[in-house]
């Protein structure tokens, strides 16, 4: 089975609306609720938006969205790294746990694929 476009902008899509779900999620609850300290709140909303809502956003938009593109991969790992901070106990509120999850796995198994299939082309010439 090859990885096409459309398969890497369908998972590019889903993790960028389980960025944005998880960031409402988690304003919703407030920093306050979570225990987090009030000068890195806006850091941390930050990441989260710029790594799993606008990169995903912009890379489902582009032409950036092609397995055989090594900046694909990029934006993958960038959206694993940005959902891997919410991994902590103070963040386990009940949708965004889940979605931070899904997002973690799909994002892993974009890097994942998008590494093989770079390697795979740019292998064989």
């Amino acid at each position: 089975m090859t990885i096409e476009a459309s398969y890497v902008r369908t998972a590019l899509g889903v993790v960028a609306l389980c960025g944005l779900g998880l960031l409402v999620a988690l304003m919703s609850h407030g920093a306050d609720n979570l225990g987090v300290q009030s000068g890195m709140w806006p850091v941390l909303m930050i990441v989260l938006a710029v790594g799993t809502v606008a990169l995903p956003i912009i890379g489902l938009l582009g032409k950036i969205a092609d397995s055989k593109k090594f900046v694909t991969a990029v934006i993958f790992a960038l959206g694993l790294f940005s959902n891997a901070v919410f991994l902590d106990a103070r963040f386990d509120v009940f949708p965004a746990r889940v979605l931070c999850i899904i997002g973690l796995l799909l994002c892993f198994a974009g890097v994942i694929a998008s590494l093989a299939r770079v390697r795979l082309v740019h292998g064989n010439q």
